[in-house]
């Protein structure tokens, strides 16, 4: 195992090469944008739990995820993220977020697509594209315990994009 620093935009991040296999982890802040050159470009805005996922700026009749019942609540993670591919692809083809809590239990997040006004989530993003040069606000959601939100345990967010993988300490 070996660790190499970097320093971009006066952040300093780890890259961690891992002996079993030729990815490396980037640690990542809410400071850092990430460019991938000619796939994607992102940057987390945020995260929150919530009881229901709904538009940002909500309007007349809406889609919204709404939670099971009250031992659940939403984890979200939120990035804007733009399309650097010079051709439309898959909404749901540029990144992929797994959250791990208490560095043992795994969570396959779920994405959701929100549109530049914030009236409307996508809930579908294997159905749609994202046309090259193109950002949407991705919120990536999975109900988990609500005792997660509030137990100090660690959480952390691997972001994976391109085969680079990237991870992101929420707590």
């Amino acid at each position: 195992v070996s660790s190499l620093e970097e320093k971009k935009n006066g952040n300093a991040s780890i890259s961690k090469a891992d002996g079993n296999s030729k990815s490396k982890e980037t640690e990542i802040t809410l400071e850092d944008k990430i460019t991938i050159d000619n796939f994607c470009e992102f940057n987390i805005l945020g995260t929150s739990f919530s009881k229901d996922i709904v538009p940002s700026n909500p309007t007349g009749y809406y889609s919204y995820l709404e939670g099971k019942d009250d031992s659940q609540k939403y984890f979200e993670l939120t990035m804007n993220v733009k399309n650097l591919n010079t051709s439309a692809v898959k909404q749901d083809s540029l990144l992929s977020v797994k959250l791990k809590y208490d560095n043992n239990y795994e969570y396959n997040c779920s994405l959701v697509t929100e549109d530049a006004s914030g009236n409307e989530l996508e809930n579908f993003p294997n159905l749609y594209n994202i046309e090259p040069l193109k950002s949407l606000k991705y919120r990536f959601v999975v109900e988990v315990p609500k005792d997660l939100e509030s137990e100090g345990k660690p959480l952390k967010a691997t972001i994976t994009a391109n085969g680079n993988t990237y991870v992101y300490n929420v707590r």
